[in-house]
């Protein structure tokens, strides 16, 4: 039974940090949008670089005018726009501030699936690994300032820890090893031009097209099980596709 992935969505709040990676995001199933200030005149080459590589699916947002918290209303905006046209997709807010947290905790309340972390690496849909990774890079000085507490949901200005939503809620039947082969040929077929380069890109894109109902390992058996097909073949680090 071939599983149709989730899209994700992913809003960046420019104005509030400024990740100058993005290569964890650079997956078919992923659109970011990154909103930048009006009054910012600065935007990292590294980010700029990164998000040219995967074409379409970043946008970028100026806001015009200098308002209160105007940047955080456009999020808003099109976050409610997207959710009504993917009411099943995966909604992600990356900022630090915990003003977004009363409109996810309703958001969450009415069904929907969304998020506010501090950072891209802290998003539900990636292993625990790379997000120690991605926090020892972002901030090596003060490691005390990696770990974030979050409330519960019943406290109405916090948003509970992100949990990633498995197939087996939405009431889909569990799927093996060689239909969970067929259906990633299938997906990197379709996509030709947004196929990841490297092979821990592969592997997080496999890990989120199965949205994490397998386990690390099994994803590794599965990149082994396209280079068995011929589908593809690793040089080092790189995934060369056949």
């Amino acid at each position: 039974m071939l599983i149709t992935p989730r899209r994700n969505y992913v809003f960046i709040d420019h104005e509030n940090v400024q990740p100058d990676d993005l290569s964890l995001l650079d997956l078919p199933t992923v659109q970011v949008w990154i909103f930048i200030g009006a009054s910012q005149a600065k935007f990292s080459t590294d980010l700029a670089i990164a998000a040219h590589a995967m074409g379409e699916r970043v946008r970028y947002v100026r806001i015009t005018g200098n308002g209160s918290n105007a940047l955080d209303f456009h999020i808003a905006c099109y976050l409610g726009r997207l959710l009504h046209e993917d009411p099943d997709g995966y909604f992600h807010i990356i900022s630090k501030d915990t003003g977004f947290d009363p409109l996810v905790t309703h958001l969450r309340q009415h069904k929907a699936t969304v998020y506010r972390v501090p950072a891209i690496a802290q998003m539900a849909m990636f292993p625990q690994a790379a997000k120690a990774k991605a926090m020892a890079v972002v901030r090596p000085a003060r490691a005390e300032a990696v770990v974030v507490t979050v409330e519960p949901v019943a406290a109405p200005a916090a948003v509970p820890t992100p949990k990633p939503v498995v197939a087996a809620q939405s009431g889909k039947p569990a799927i093996n090893a060689t239909q969970r082969l067929e259906q990633i040929k299938l997906l990197l077929a379709k996509h030709p031009k947004n196929r990841p380069a490297k092979r821990a890109s592969l592997r997080n894109h496999v890990l989120a097209t199965f949205a994490k109902t397998i386990s690390s390992q099994q994803a590794d058996e599965l990149i082994a099980s396209l280079v068995k097909a011929g589908v593809i073949r690793l040089d080092g680090s790189k995934v060369i596709y056949r």
